[in-house]
């Protein structure tokens, strides 16, 4: 019976359960990525860096440990899903991404993240929550982050929007290199944050 109750969940979770309907969005096309194909490296570096557009111009050279950069710009959580990395991982640090969630319900988003997260084969996975966005959307990702966090827990988490936005919730304009993205030093300062956390760094 034991046995019953997980596959139920798992069944769940896989169909985008929870309670929210959804569309299905399907996986950019191939001219969408505007980074190369992850996953080509052999060698396991001490970091891997995954995720959507935050990650892909990530600076690994931030860090003093080996990192390579998995990030894949204009890809959605769907996209990456269906190209998994197979690989056995030392430490992943994840950047949360907008493209899933722009299209979909909260709920949506955080239960196919849930699987890519589930998917990734490490013990030590961490979170960078989504940054600024535009006013109508603030509350959107304001759940989410909320949901994040609570999924992989506070240790795990890291809060993005915290380090890059004002009181209001606007962008800190040297922490954005274009209105939408991180700039080299909110990169900086997010790294401080995450190296608090990962204490071998």
């Amino acid at each position: 019976m034991g046995y019953i109750a997980i596959i139920c969940v798992f069944l769940v979770i896989a169909c985008g359960g929870g309670g929210e309907e959804a569309p299905v969005v399907a996986a950019p096309a191939t001219s969408a990525i505007i980074y190369p194909a992850p996953f080509q490296s052999v060698t396991v570096s001490e970091i891997t860096i995954k995720g959507e557009s935050h990650a892909a111009v990530f600076p690994c050279d931030l860090f003093s440990v080996t990192c390579e950069n998995d990030g894949v710009g204009g890809s959605t959580i769907e996209w990456l899903l269906e190209n998994p990395d197979d690989r056995p991982l030392k430490t992943v640090i994840i950047f949360l991404g907008w493209n899933t969630l722009i299209n979909n319900t909260v709920s949506f988003t955080v239960d196919k993240f849930t699987l890519f997260l589930w998917g990734i084969d490490s013990p030590k996975k961490y979170v960078c929550g989504l940054p600024v966005v535009a006013p109508a959307h603030r509350s959107k990702v304001i759940e989410y982050n909320a949901r994040i966090k609570k999924l992989v827990g506070e240790d795990y988490y890291i809060d993005t929007l915290s380090i890059v936005a004002d009181a209001n919730g606007d962008w800190i304009p040297e922490m954005t290199s274009d209105g939408t993205h991180l700039s080299h030093q909110a990169y900086v300062l997010l790294v401080k944050e995450i190296k608090k956390r990962i204490e071998d760094l």
